[in-house]
C-alpha cells in the first residue's frame, strides 16, 4: 500500500499517522547519559527540503535498530514518537526529535533515493582556524591522522575522563591536535571546538561525530594528495600497443563503471548522481637509464600524449582499428621528461602490488651547453662574426666572457712562468 509522504517540517507531536523519506546525514557514537544507567544513540536525518531533525534510539533497541540506519542511506520512517527537545540537548535548530524504537517501521529506499550530497558537511580549511579560536563556533574538518599520544586520565567538571591527542593534516599542509581515537585513517570530524590549547587545537565534545574513511568526494582527493609522490627524469614509450586506451568512468570521481556512455548513474564509490563518461587511460614504460617501470596516465594528460580525443578512441575500438603506437613512440624518441609519479599499493589477484600513476609529464627543453673553464683557457671561442646578430645584453655578456678568458689565460701563463 502506498504511504503518503510528509516533510519533516509538518510532523509534530500531534501528527497521528505519517511517513517521511529521509537520509541519514550523521551518526554519533552510542553514549551513556551523565546521570548513568541509560544508553542512547543519536542520528541526524535530513529530507529533500534540507530540514534536519535529531533521532534517538535508547537502551536495548540500539543493537537492533542502529544497524537499519546507515550513514548516507535513504529510508522511509513511519510513526516514530515525536517529542520536544530541551534547548541544552538540542544540537540542530529543529524543536523536536524522533524516538526510534523496535516497533517503528523503517524501510530502506533503493529506487529514488535522496542525493547523498544533502547530508555532506561543509569542511573548514586549516588556514581558516586561527580567527575561530575561542569563538564557540563548531566546525567540521576532513583530515588524515598521522600520529597519536598515549591515553591519559584528566579531570574536569564532570569527573575523571580519558583523553588522547591525535595529530592530523590535510592538503592545507597545516597541523593541529585532535582528541579522538583510531590510527592513521582519513576522518571527517563534525562539530569540533577550536581551542587555544597548544596554539590551535580541536576538541571533540559529546555532540561531535567522527566518521572513519568517509565516502565524501573530498576524501578521494585528500587520499591522492597524501599518497607518496616523486619526480624523476625519464624517457618514455608505449611498450604494449594491444592495451585498451580508454575506460568508462563515473563523471564525478572517475572510478570505473560498467554503465554505457552517457547513462545516468549513481556511482557505487562516491555515490554521486552523475553520468558515465569516457576517460583516456594507458600505460607507458618510463626509464631513467638505471631501471624501468610501467606507469599509467589518465585523463587530459593521457589524451595530450596520445594525441587522440576520447570519442575517437571508442570509435577506433568499435571499428577494430588500432592506435598507432609506432607514430607516438617516434614523437617521443630522443626526448626526456620530468615525470611526477604517484605510488600506491593495490590489491590484485596475485597479491599486493605497487601501482604508479603519472600526474605530470613535462618535456625537458635542451639548454645550450656552455664551455668548461679548461676549454675557455686553451680554446677561446671566437664569436665576433656572430655579435651583430645578438641583442645588447648578450653582446655585453659575450664581451665579458672573452675578456675574462684572455685575462685568465694570461694570469695562468704568468703564474707558471710560461710567459712568451
Amino acid at each position: 500500500m502506498h504511504r503518503p509522504l510528509l516533510p519533516i517540517s509538518d510532523i509534530t507531536p500531534t501528527t497521528k499517522t505519517w511517513t517521511a523519506k529521509v537520509l541519514v546525514a550523521q551518526r554519533l557514537n552510542p553514549r551513556e547519559s551523565q546521570s548513568g544507567g541509560k544508553r542512547y544513540h543519536r542520528f541526524f536525518l535530513i529530507d529533500k527540503d534540507e530540514i534536519v531533525i535529531q533521532a534517538i534510539i535508547y537502551d536495548q533497541d540500539i543493537d537492533l535498530m542502529e544497524k537499519l540506519l546507515q550513514l548516507q542511506e535513504t529510508y522511509l520512517i513511519s510513526n516514530a514518537k515525536v517529542v520536544s527537545v530541551e534547548p541544552k540537548f538540542r544540537i540542530v535548530p529543529h524543536l523536536y526529535q524522533w524516538v526510534i524504537s523496535r516497533t517503528i517501521v523503517v524501510s530502506p529506499v533503493t529506487d529514488d533515493a535522496l542525493p547523498r550530497e544533502l547530508g555532506a558537511p561543509q569542511f573548514t580549511r586549516f588556514a581558516d582556524l586561527l580567527p575561530l579560536k575561542g569563538s564557540n563556533t563548531l566546525i567540521n574538518i576532513l583530515a588524515i591522522v598521522i600520529d597519536r599520544t598515549k591515553r591519559r586520565l584528566v579531570r574536569n567538571q564532570f569527573g575523571d575522563s580519558t583523553m588522547q591527542e591525535f595529530f592530523v593534516i590535510n592538503d592545507d599542509e597545516g597541523q593541529v591536535i585532535l582528541a579522538t581515537p583510531e590510527k592513521m585513517p582519513i576522518i571527517a570530524a563534525i562539530r569540533l571546538d577550536v581551542s587555544h590549547y597548544n596554539g590551535i587545537s580541536l576538541l571533540a565534545r559529546g555532540s561531535a561525530n567522527i566518521v572513519l574513511n568517509p565516502s565524501y568526494p573530498e576524501s578521494q582527493s585528500l587520499r591522492h594528495w597524501y599518497e607518496p609522490k616523486f619526480r624523476v627524469r625519464v624517457t618514455a614509450k608505449i611498450s604494449d600497443p594491444q592495451q585498451k586506451f580508454w575506460y568508462m568512468a563515473c563523471g564525478n570521481c572517475y572510478k570505473s563503471t560498467a554503465a554505457q556512455y552517457l547513462w545516468n548513474i549513481t556511482c557505487n564509490v562516491c555515490h554521486a548522481e552523475t553520468v558515465a563518461k569516457l576517460r583516456t587511460k594507458f600505460a607507458m614504460t618510463l626509464s631513467d637509464g638505471t631501471t624501468k617501470l610501467e606507469a599509467i596516465l589518465f585523463g587530459a594528460l593521457a589524451e595530450k600524449y596520445l594525441g587522440l580525443p576520447e570519442n575517437d578512441l571508442m570509435k577506433k575500438d568499435e571499428q577494430n582499428e588500432k592506435v598507432d603506437c609506432a607514430a607516438i613512440n617516434t614523437r617521443l624518441y630522443g626526448k626526456e621528461f620530468n615525470a611526477d609519479i604517484r605510488k600506491k599499493k593495490i590489491q590484485t589477484r596475485y597479491g599486493p602490488e605497487n601501482q604508479y600513476t603519472v600526474f605530470g609529464l613535462e618535456e625537458i627543453q635542451q639548454l645550450p651547453v656552455y664551455p668548461l673553464l679548461a676549454t675557455l683557457l686553451h680554446h677561446p671561442v671566437d664569436i665576433s662574426s656572430e655579435v651583430k646578430h645578438l641583442d645588447v645584453f648578450t653582446r655585453v655578456l659575450q664581451f665579458i666572457m672573452q675578456l675574462l678568458t684572455s685575462r685568465l689565460k694570461a694570469f695562468v701563463n704568468n703564474w707558471f712562468g710560461f710567459r712568451k
